[in-house]
């Protein structure tokens, strides 16, 4: 069973996130042959005071500056990069 879990900044409606966890699900049964029941979504919606962007909170950047970056992937980083090993 496909376990996905989003980070997103708050404040999307109840209805954009209907629309995301179906197209989601549909991509994920689709890409993994998986029926969509099977499918499972955990979404942690983020306070813009608790991420931040090159030392910047999201809260402290105009509503402006933040649709921007969220277009252009800056707001959509993962929190917690994943760090080499050192083994190649």
């Amino acid at each position: 069973m496909p376990i996905v879990h989003i980070e997103m900044m708050e404040r999307r409606s109840t209805e954009t996130k209907r629309r995301m966890v179906a197209a989601v699900t549909h991509a994920l049964s689709n890409s993994l042959n998986a029926p969509p029941e099977s499918v499972r979504i955990v979404i942690q919606e983020l306070q813009p005071d608790h991420y931040a962007v090159g030392g910047v909170t999201a809260a402290e950047q105009p509503l402006a500056d933040r649709a921007a970056q969220l277009q252009g992937g800056g707001l959509a980083e993962p929190m917690h990069p994943v760090e080499s090993s050192g083994r190649g």
